[in-house]
């Protein structure tokens, strides 16, 4: 070989011949690529064809192409041009109250959730649960196709199976006029949804109707029909406040106008602008109100009323109300307001609320009683707060019994055999009802119980029938702000898993067929 020869030096010996013909090439042969075989032994490039092959016949039996359902379009829509951002404004309703939206889609699908900056009550601000509702929808563990309960455990079922099963329900039940029939639901501001609750219960004048939330605000309220004799919803007016004066309540974050409140509030505190309105907060956990309050105090939650008392008898005491106001509570005997920091906090409230009749807010939080949100209605009224940083509207729910009290009924007709046919609409009362009330074992007393909600959670797994619930962007609806905005919400794409929204289903109950 050749100084320049590129080849490396063959190893010593002579090289393995195989039972016939030429002699095997060996590893400075370059056709070889350097690998060195025994002799009758394949080579390494051979034992890659073979695997290679034997790994391709193998998987081609196990594969198959997921079924997609969206297609290109053969005619592109006028107006759309792919890969851009289009807005939709819709609504989404969170604990009895519609909030404005501007959802973003792109090529058909949403993507992102923002405020409506049109909107009078979101202003274009959102809470986290709307941010989050978009994964929501998403969700690879949402509930896909309905399921029914059968010996062997859950089933498959379609929708079909479900008409037919719901037919059937039908024709016993209009027989007894609606007598056996009960409807829970979660707490909605969907005018719709009123109509057809009426609707259903003029048509089945035997149908019941109950409303369950886990995290209420009955107790709001009933302290409205202690003060006014009905129920009524307080707005605020935080933005013409110079005194707020917060009792275990937090107005800029677990209250349904949070938004609007934030808004109002911050507007108010401008301390270059001359303005700085002063927060007083008596709370027994923090709060987002509480972390930007001028003047805290905590204070165990029972000992809010005993100081709510103690604060209206030194404001009636100097306001002198009308008679229509009523008698001013009397001074509690209390040991923890003989307390140096709470009676001086107490006496400061006082009379920073007294020096601002007509600007100051007094507003109590759902966790207390009614008495103390009666006491918060009677400062404000004596205070000269309502028609200017304090207005009511009627309830729209009206005298409906509380939320534990409307289960507590519906518990005790389903263990008495009254209950032929329970719909439950978007709430899991198996997971969130009060452990004591016995609502799993009561579930089973019912003949035949539905159950629709985004997920097959536990009221599901012990429902007769399971159905798939539309998400609030693949269905229309309408909504109600807290002040009394309407709204409405209009979807942005097709359910996905072919589920039906609360109207459908209660359309499909009073015989309407499948809306579309």
């Amino acid at each position: 070989m050749s100084p320049v020869d590129p080849r490396p030096e063959p190893r010593p010996g002579p090289r393995p011949t195989g039972p016939s013909g030429p002699p095997r090439r060996g590893v400075g042969d370059p056709g070889d690529a350097g690998e060195a075989v025994a002799a009758g032994e394949p080579g390494r490039r051979r034992f890659l064809q073979l695997m290679g092959a034997s790994l391709a016949l193998a998987g081609a039996g196990g594969c198959r192409w997921e079924r997609e359902h969206t297609l290109t379009p053969s005619r592109r829509p006028e107006g759309v041009v792919p890969g851009t951002a289009r807005h939709y404004a819709t609504s989404m309703d969170l604990d009895g109250a519609a909030t404005g939206l501007l959802v973003t889609s792109y090529d058909g699908r949403p993507i992102k959730v923002e405020g409506n900056p049109l909107h009078p009550d979101s202003g274009g601000a959102t809470r986290v649960f709307h941010q989050a509702s978009v994964l929501e929808l998403y969700d690879p563990d949402r509930s896909t196709r309905p399921t029914r309960r059968t010996a062997e455990g859950r089933a498959p079922a379609t929708f079909s199976d479900f008409d037919a099963a719901l037919g059937e329900a039908l024709t016993r039940l209009r027989a007894r006029g609606g007598r056996g029939l009960a409807v829970l639901a979660g707490q909605r501001s969907s005018p719709s949804l009123l109509d057809l609750r009426a609707r259903l219960t003029a048509t089945l004048p035997g149908a019941r109707w109950y409303e369950w939330e886990p995290a209420s605000r009955d107790a709001e309220r009933d302290g409205s029909t202690l003060a006014f004799g009905a129920p009524h919803r307080a707005l605020y007016r935080f933005e013409a406040a110079e005194v707020v004066l917060c009792l275990d309540a937090d107005p800029l974050g677990a209250h349904p106008a949070a938004l609007a409140h934030a808004r109002a509030l911050l507007s108010a505190r401008h301390p270059d602008g001359g303005r700085k309105a002063r927060i007083y907060a008596v709370e027994s956990s923090y709060s987002a109100t509480g972390a930007i309050a001028d003047h805290r105090l905590p204070l165990r939650a029972e000992l809010v009323l005993p100081f709510a008392t103690t604060l209206d008898a030194t404001v009636s005491a100097a306001a002198q109300p009308l008679p229509e106001h009523g008698p001013a509570q009397p001074r509690p005997d209390a040991a923890f307001l003989a307390d140096e920091r709470v009676a001086a906090f107490a006496a400061a409230v006082a009379e920073d609320l007294l020096a601002h009749v007509g600007r100051g807010v007094v507003l109590a939080g759902p966790q207390q009683p009614p008495a103390v949100h009666a006491l918060c209605h009677r400062l404000d009224a004596i205070l000269g707060n309502v028609g200017g940083t304090v207005e009511y509207v009627a309830d729209r729910a009206g005298n409906r019994p509380t939320h534990f009290a409307a289960l507590r009924t519906l518990t005790a007709a389903l263990l008495a055999g009254e209950v032929d046919t329970l719909l439950i609409l978007g709430c899991n009362p198996v997971y969130d009802a009060p452990a004591d009330l016995g609502f799993e074992a009561a579930l089973a007393r019912a003949r035949w119980s539905v159950h629709a909600g985004l997920a097959e959670d536990e009221t599901a797994a012990r429902a007769d029938f399971h159905l798939p619930l539309a998400h609030f962007l693949e269905a229309w609806s309408d909504g109600t702000a807290w002040d009394g905005t309407l709204t409405l919400a209009q979807p942005l794409i097709a359910p996905l898993h072919g589920a039906r929204s609360e109207l459908e289903l209660l359309a499909a109950l009073l015989g309407d067929g499948v809306v579309d």
